[in-house]
């Protein structure tokens, strides 16, 4: 060890009458007690920058479900609205479908009644043909 260093220890050895040992040990004790405590420290410290980025990670995927599930709940309430407006228009196509329905019942009946008209002229027809043919024999 350089000469200095001995000067300076014996100096210091003589000025505690002895005693420097213990209080080298001492200090060499609560030396080592610091770098301990602050290998612990650093220790704990790393701990929690990984827990916290753990934190802002799961904070960043629950904000990105949170949006998710915003953008289902919009389309959710743009499908009911859908349906619900295909609802609506079914209805009026059902009422629409009833009336139509009563409308075509109507036109058959007058439909039937028609026809009917028609085999009684048609009847008729072929009496006053009959009768005509019976006039122009009668006549010749």
């Amino acid at each position: 060890s350089p000469e200095w260093l001995e000067k300076i220890t014996s100096e210091i050895v003589s000025s505690f009458n002895g005693d420097v040992r213990m209080n080298i040990q001492y200090a060499r004790a609560n030396h080592q007690f610091i770098t301990e405590q602050t290998s612990k420290i650093v220790q704990i410290e790393n701990k929690l920058a990984e827990k916290s980025n753990k934190i802002k990670a799961v904070d960043a995927k629950q904000e990105k479900m949170a949006t998710k599930f915003n953008k289902k709940s919009n389309a959710i309430r743009t499908v009911e609205v859908k349906h619900e407006k295909l609802k609506t228009k079914v209805k009026g196509l059902k009422a629409r479908h009833t009336t139509n329905n009563k409308k075509i019942k109507t036109l058959e009946t007058k439909n039937q009644g028609l026809h009917k008209k028609v085999e009684q002229l048609e009847s008729e027809l072929e009496d006053l043909k009959a009768k005509f043919l019976k006039f122009l024999q009668t006549v010749e």
